[in-house]
């Protein structure tokens, strides 16, 4: 076990932020850790800055932009949840990325709002599915119709979700 953070020992001033390529920070450590004997055998890894970067973005992430934000890839190694709607270098594209499952459904449920969104997934037992994998079905007791998953779906993806609510 690592003796030393990157945030309290490398870091303390929080110079690393959220936007941090973690491969340039890694890189600089490493040429600093050449001259600075108090940090043998407490190195660090490129994962250790990886998981230091993503630690520090909020629980959903979302920019619109031509390119990926810095976070998205990073975001992406420290295994959150990731998706984009993009169309070549269009100013419009969107990125986002959340730090588990759950997350990014209470993100979705609250945010999107596009109709084609609307029309192509449906909410459940809290998740979305997606049309054609749920059923209406009408209980024997007369009470409201429900949707229900059909037999073997599963969840909807995210990358669908974020290309149904995109203007793409």
């Amino acid at each position: 076990m690592k003796q030393y953070t990157i945030a309290d020992h490398y870091d303390p001033t929080g110079i690393i932020g959220v936007n941090s390529d973690p491969h340039e920070e890694f890189a600089r450590w490493q040429q600093t850790a050449r001259y600075n004997s108090a940090w043998v055998g407490d190195e660090f890894t490129l994962d250790d800055f990886i998981q230091h970067i993503a630690s520090l973005a909020d629980d959903s992430m979302y920019a619109q932009q031509a390119n990926a934000p810095a976070w998205y890839e990073t975001l992406s190694m420290a295994n959150w949840e990731t998706a984009c709607a993009v169309s070549g270098s269009s100013p419009f594209n969107e990125w986002y990325a959340w730090k588990a499952r759950k997350t990014s459904i209470a993100y979705i449920d609250k945010y999107f709002t596009s109709q084609s969104f609307i029309d192509g997934f449906q909410w459940i037992n809290g998740e979305f599915y997606a049309e054609g994998d749920y059923s209406l079905n009408d209980p024997e007791d007369g009470s409201d119709l429900v949707f229900t998953p059909n037999p073997g779906a599963t969840p909807a993806c995210l990358q669908a979700m974020v290309q149904a609510e995109s203007g793409f």
